[in-house]
């Protein structure tokens, strides 16, 4: 069985990533994806060869959390990774 998506609020497939409701002065910098910090991921990486990074849906002090499709069900997951140590 097949499920379609949530559709996130404030997205939509027809809406450019530069048209979403972001607040860059909220996001995490760069500076911060090393040893001791977030794990570095991009969209498009395949994890474990199963999931594979669509978006970047949030972060938080402690990780980010990423929507990932998952190719064995056919269908979207929420993954969340934390801090490096």
């Amino acid at each position: 069985m097949t499920t379609a998506p949530v559709p996130i609020k404030g997205s939509s497939s027809h809406t450019p990533s530069a048209q979403l409701d972001i607040d860059i002065d909220k996001e995490e910098g760069a500076n911060e994806y090393c040893p001791g910090g977030y794990h570095a991921l991009a969209i498009g990486d395949e994890l474990n060869d199963r999931y594979i990074v669509v978006r970047k849906l949030g972060w938080g002090h402690f990780s980010t959390v990423w929507l990932v499709k998952d190719k064995r069900y056919d269908s979207f997951v929420v993954a969340s990774f934390s801090l490096l140590t």
